[in-house]
């Protein structure tokens, strides 16, 4: 379930759990700040979470009809008793098991990947673990189900997770660290991608020099000998493409004398929009959704010390 705007502000919860420690593949520390300080709005559904959302209830009553659990919902936020900062949205409660109580996790994926391990064990993806621990830790439950539907392969798995009391307590230790060294003075965690540094820092301060240190000298001058290189290799990847291209003419399929395809070359239609058509035609139109937008330009100003090589 994801967390409300307001719950995302006042508070950690279970989705953030494993931003903060890194392993989240799409939040990271810097982003999930930005939202607690109310300076990042949440992301937009992309069709993954969308779907996920509204097919919640259909993998719920899947699981209760598997198990025979009796589920409940529960609509509001929980706060960790000792910690009111650390909070949880359920997706369910477990109310009636045969285990006791317990929190039932829903997911959706479009596949299984090596991450999933097999079902009825506790082998998931580790972002997901952080977060189900997350909640087992504010709720005092001792053990959890993850549903998940697997969309393109129509599998339903259940995994169970335990409570791992230390793994709970290194989690709640390093959330609290992130709120009280970041959150409560407003000093933003180091940025972990290129996406963070522009976030961080999106204007430049006009006039203001700095002097590098070796080891930044060091990487300007890999990057340009980097750039060259690469620079290198795409205009040997044209010249190949070509005298491929050139040889198979108006061929569908390129064969080699051992019988393997090496390449096909075929039409495939496709829609685009003429913006520079669009543009004559409908000026006006074109201007109502017209938007500035302002961002820094790098340019590497080193040349690699092989000229030849960058020529």
């Amino acid at each position: 379930m994801t967390d409300t705007v307001m719950d995302r502000t006042r508070g950690i919860g279970g989705s953030d759990a494993a931003a903060i420690l890194g392993l989240s593949p799409w939040r990271t520390p810097l982003e999930v700040y930005l939202e607690k300080i109310g300076e990042r709005q949440p992301q937009p559904d992309t069709a993954a979470t969308y779907w996920g959302r509204v097919l919640e209830d259909v993998v719920a009553e899947e699981y209760a009809r598997r198990t025979g659990a009796k589920l409940r919902r529960v609509n509001r936020t929980l706060a960790h008793p000792d910690h009111p900062v650390i909070l949880a949205n359920l997706d369910r409660e477990i109310v009636a098991h045969e285990r006791g109580p317990g929190v039932l996790e829903v997911k959706t994926a479009a596949r299984r990947s090596d991450d999933w391990g097999e079902e009825g064990t506790d082998e998931i993806p580790e972002h997901y673990l952080a977060q189900v621990q997350h909640y087992l830790g504010v709720t005092g439950r001792r053990w959890a189900d993850v549903a998940v539907l697997f969309l393109g392969e129509r599998l339903f798995r259940i995994y169970r997770i335990h409570r791992d009391d230390e793994l709970v307590g290194a989690l709640f230790e390093e959330e609290l660290r992130f709120w009280r060294e970041h959150v409560e003075p407003r000093v933003p965690p180091e940025p972990r991608t290129l996406d963070d540094i522009r976030r961080r820092w999106p204007r430049h301060e006009p006039d203001r020099v700095l002097m590098a240190p070796p080891d930044i000298v060091e990487a300007a001058e890999q990057l340009a000998a980097l750039r060259a290189e690469l620079k290198a290799l795409e205009t040997r990847e044209k010249e190949l493409l070509a005298a491929i291209q050139k040889a198979m003419a108006d061929a569908e399929r390129l064969d080699a004398p051992d019988g393997r395809t090496l390449a096909t070359w075929k039409a495939v239609a496709s829609k685009r929009l003429d913006t520079k058509a669009l543009r004559k035609a409908h000026p006006d139109i074109v201007r109502e959704f017209e938007r500035e937008t302002e961002s820094r330009r790098f340019l590497l100003k080193v040349r690699p010390e092989n000229e030849e090589m960058a020529a």
